[in-house]
């Protein structure tokens, strides 16, 4: 069932090539390899801003610099996933916004535009630290 069967193994490059070469007979066995490029900064940024807007959401101008910067830094990291990274952070923005707004500081009505708009404090750098893990998603989010 060779032309009828095709078989994908991703992962980060370095654990890929170790799995690839753990069994001679697995690595005379793929005949094709591709090698995609990690985003940058400037892309991931682009990223979340889609995804967030796809979401119903805009992000202000100093939430999205606080993401460039965040994506910076976390792109000098190894084996950083990028991609699932711009989605967890985005997530966790959603969930700080959320407390932001239903906080007891919260004062005046909640408005459309309070409920669609993120700005830099929704999102947090110390998620570098958490390197993007799954966040949970509770609430109306």
């Amino acid at each position: 069932m060779r032309d009828q069967v095709i078989v994908i193994f991703a992962g980060y490059p370095k654990p890929m090539k170790s799995f690839i070469e753990r069994n001679e007979g697995l690595r005379s066995r793929i005949a094709f390899h591709m090698e995609f490029k990690d985003y940058n900064a400037d892309e991931l940024t682009q990223i979340i801003m889609d995804m967030s807007a796809e979401q119903g959401f805009v992000m202000e101008p100093e939430a999205v610099e606080k993401c460039r910067k965040i994506f910076y830094n976390a792109c000098m990291m190894p084996d950083f996933g990028n991609g699932r990274f711009a989605r967890n952070m985005l997530d966790k923005a959603l969930l700080n916004q959320a407390k932001r707004i239903s906080g007891p500081d919260r004062k005046g009505r909640v408005t459309k535009r309070i409920l669609t708009t993120l700005i830099g404090d929704d999102f947090d750098e110390e998620i570098i630290a958490g390197r993007g893990q799954d966040i949970r998603r509770i609430g109306f989010v």
